[in-house]
């Protein structure tokens, strides 16, 4: 009987929807809405990006990361369809080498780069990947969790009043 409960317990737990796992990564991430970030000093890998835009998603990823590996075409096609002002930089903090050689077998359309010191990555606690946060211009965070978790009317909000502030 104990057993099946626990069963019961631990199938439910893996059913939690995406949104329930984005949740829960944000508790091992000390990212906070508003906070702004350090200056952004990154090494760029691939696709660099040719202007500065309105809004910057960071996706904190690693090339061993299964999850992250799954997520890596639904970020592609984010950025395939060319939203207005918004840049994707996929941050490693793994070794040019081994994102090259990562890349030669899985393409990557968006912006990759390197925070080889960790600089980012610790100077926000980031602790479980993969990770995503939009930040404005001016480097304030306005959304944080899972990218499929950014549905397009509230990405659309989001370009919107980043676009709109002074």
């Amino acid at each position: 009987m104990l057993n099946n409960v626990f069963r019961i317990l631990i199938l439910s737990a893996l059913m939690a929807s995406t949104s329930a796992f984005g949740w829960s990564l944000s508790l091992f991430n000390g990212v906070s809405l508003g906070q702004e970030l350090p200056p952004l000093n990154l090494q760029y890998v691939a696709n660099a990006p040719a202007q500065p835009p309105t809004l910057t998603m960071i996706y904190f990823w690693g090339t061993w990361c299964e999850p992250c590996r799954e997520t890596i075409p639904k970020l592609n096609k984010l950025h395939d369809e060319k939203h207005d002002g918004l840049v994707i930089v996929g941050l490693t903090d793994e070794t040019e080498p081994v994102v090259k050689e990562f890349l030669r077998k899985i393409p990557i359309r968006y912006t990759v780069a390197l925070d080889d010191h960790r600089k980012l990555f610790d100077s926000l606690k980031i602790r479980a990947l993969p990770y995503a946060i939009l930040i404005t211009k001016e480097r304030k965070v306005v959304w944080r969790g899972q990218p499929e978790d950014l549905h397009a009317d509230e990405l659309n909000r989001l370009l919107s009043a980043a676009k709109a502030a002074p």
